[in-house]
């Protein structure tokens, strides 16, 4: 036969594995010539056939649902009733009022809208066509099953440009294509001397939304799709409205479309990592973002770009010298995972100073607040300090920090260092002031716990 026949074949084999019995109501007679390729005509009489491999006993409306009830009930005589199709065409399935309904309650209905042509021949093609194709097929005002297995035809004879673009790309999925061929012109002479550069266009138009031109040179395309696609992931990921220059890139024209373009850069930083670097700078340049003014906390979760990293450290090590500590660990911890860090190690240690730096700002901050708490005896200020999670995660911080930034080639931002040890030593002396009055009045002992000397 041919694969949609396969395909059909296989989707009520499978249900009949399960229940023994399907009722097939196919309202627009689709999946008729389907029918005439098992060899068995309209009838109410019971054909003997088989369906996927599968003996079964199909039985076809023709006119009397009556009919069909009579036709099928002597088939459940036996111990072992044999598995059963019962085939309308042509009639809308009543859930509530259907004669058949003994038989849909024990078996299993196909039909409108899960089991429509277009939904079954879409699983087919994408099989053997890339989604721009199949997108093209399917969405024929007046698709036939016809069609679908002309089209299957022409593309497993060779006769037509529908498969060629998946040749050429074998087993790849419509992003990981895309992102394949943005990232190398490997394949280009191949893709133009098969003329399946109008397919790639398609493709791209339906994925991404960007139209190029027929005419458009490979090379060209190539530069628009990277300079829309990583614009647009750019664009997308602001807190801000886009600086000027993004003006010349073509917005995508909705959510699926977004979703699609970011696949495609992902794709790129994942497979083709030494390659975007250099794409990317490419596009950054082109459009200036360099010297774009966007205020650093409306750069989003995602760098495309690399002058992202640099803007949202510089801008870390700011909220840390005014104090803000936490907010500081937020962009941090949002960029940790960053495309560029993993890069460069040198950036990394850059920001990973930034972190230790808030960690420990943002825990003097905590301590200092808890100090006018404690009560004025000294047990409870060691029990404070030594408790879990207790006051003692200070002292930790700075030396984790102080480590951290004698081992750097290059020390971290210095008024965000200064910043970070006054606010450590003047809650450290704080806290050295509250303490030595509590263990005055506590005549110098700290009942329960050992002296230090005898440590």
């Amino acid at each position: 036969m041919h694969p949609l026949h396969d395909y059909i074949a296989k989707q009520v084999s499978d249900r009949l594995k399960k229940r023994r019995i399907v009722v097939w109501y196919d309202t627009k007679s689709e999946f008729t010539p389907f029918i005439n390729e098992l060899g068995a005509a309209a009838s109410s009489s019971p054909a003997k056939l088989s369906i996927g491999g599968q003996d079964v006993s199909l039985v076809t409306f023709s006119g009397s649902f009556l009919a069909v009830r009579d036709a099928v009930e002597p088939l459940f005589a036996p111990d072992e009733p044999a598995s059963l199709v019962v085939y309308v065409a042509g009639e809308e399935h009543d859930a509530d009022g259907s004669v058949l309904l003994e038989l849909e309650k024990a078996g299993e209905v196909i039909g409108n809208p899960h089991h429509t042509l277009r939904k079954w021949a879409r699983s087919v093609l994408q099989q053997k066509f890339t989604e721009a194709v199949t997108d093209e097929i399917v969405g024929r005002q007046k698709l036939t099953y016809e069609d679908v297995v002309g089209v299957l035809r022409e593309g497993s004879d060779g006769g037509g440009a529908a498969s060629m673009l998946r040749t050429l790309f074998p087993g790849l999925a419509a992003e990981d294509l895309v992102a394949e061929w943005l990232a190398t012109e490997a394949k280009d002479a191949e893709v133009e001397s098969k003329e399946a550069s109008p397919e790639l266009f398609k493709l791209i138009e339906a994925r991404l939304g960007l139209a190029i031109p027929a005419a458009t040179s490979l090379p060209k395309a190539r530069a628009l799709t990277l300079r829309y696609a990583l614009g647009n992931e750019f664009r997308d990921d602001l807190r801000c409205d886009p600086p000027e220059a993004l003006t010349q890139v073509p917005r995508a024209p909705g959510k699926d479309a977004v979703a699609n373009i970011r696949s495609v850069a992902i794709r790129l930083r994942i497979k083709f990592p030494s390659i975007y670097e250099t794409l990317a700078a490419d596009v950054e340049k082109q459009l200036n973002l360099k010297d774009a003014k966007l205020p650093p906390g409306s750069l989003g979760a995602i760098d495309t770009f690399k002058f992202e990293e640099r803007a949202l450290l510089t801008h870390a090590n700011e909220l840390v010298i005014k104090g803000a500590f936490d907010d500081a660990l937020g962009i941090v911890r949002e960029r940790q995972d960053s495309f560029w860090l993993n890069r460069d190690l040198h950036r990394k240690n850059h920001w990973d100073a930034v972190r230790l730096m808030a960690e420990l700002g943002a825990l003097a901050k905590t301590v200092r607040a808890a100090l006018p708490k404690a009560n004025g005896k000294a047990a409870a200020w060691v029990d404070a300090y030594s408790s879990e999670n207790g006051w003692f995660r200070l002292d930790l911080a700075q030396r984790r920090l102080e480590t951290f930034v004698s081992r750097l080639d290059e020390d971290p931002n210095e008024q965000a260092l200064s910043v970070v040890r006054r606010v450590y030593d003047d809650t450290c002396s704080a806290m050295a002031e509250g303490f030595t009055a509590a263990l005055a009045k506590s005549d110098w002992s700290v009942p329960g716990a050992l002296m230090q000397t005898s440590i």
